[in-house]
């Protein structure tokens, strides 16, 4: 890791490295203070991060908040392009945090067909603890039906484990009838 991570998002037009861009992008060089372009506009690098690969939050890099302007469509309510990832307290209610979400997403909203549509389908949130989310639920993000397979249940990984016993005993017969004659 390069730079100060606690510090490295902390004003406008700064950004965030995966270790994978960095190496693309800048091949070992120091890249802290130097400036990049990002859709016609220039970012100053402040980190480079290493991403574990079993992470659920893959990313090739990170722009600070105060980047973008006030009226951009990602401040927008109805834009569920980004999983939100909260820090509750200890003993912290989660039906009242829900309906808070609820009640902000359609207050906040600003078009009105998208406000609709959520009370139509009633659109609910949920609370999945973060340890949980890679074999308990089916939770992709984005939300596309080719990513999400379905494949992350217990019941696939106790599949797997079980598949390989068996040819572990397998092979051990094997080795043992071999080892016989």
């Amino acid at each position: 890791m390069l730079g100060d991570i606690n510090t490295s998002l902390g004003g406008p037009n700064k950004v965030v490295l995966s270790k994978g861009i960095y190496e693309k992008l800048f091949e070992g060089d120091d890249p802290i203070g130097k400036t990049i372009t990002i859709n016609r506009r220039e970012y100053e690098v402040t980190a480079v991060v290493e991403i574990p690969p079993n992470s659920q939050m893959q990313f090739g890099y990170i722009i600070s908040d105060s980047s973008f302007r006030p009226d951009h469509y990602r401040y927008q309510w109805h834009d569920l392009s980004f999983p939100l990832y909260l820090k509750l307290k200890k003993n912290a209610p989660k039906e009242l945090m829900m309906q808070s979400l609820y009640d902000a997403y359609i207050k906040r909203s600003t078009i009105p067909d998208i406000v609709k549509m959520a009370k139509d389908a009633e659109l609910s949130f949920s609370l999945i603890p973060y340890s949980e989310i890679k074999y308990e639920h089916d939770f992709m993000w984005p939300p596309l039906a080719l990513q999400s397979c379905g494949l992350t249940k217990h019941i696939y990984l106790y599949l797997l484990v079980s598949a390989g016993l068996v040819i572990l005993v397998i092979a051990t017969l094997n080795f043992i009838n071999l080892c016989v004659v």
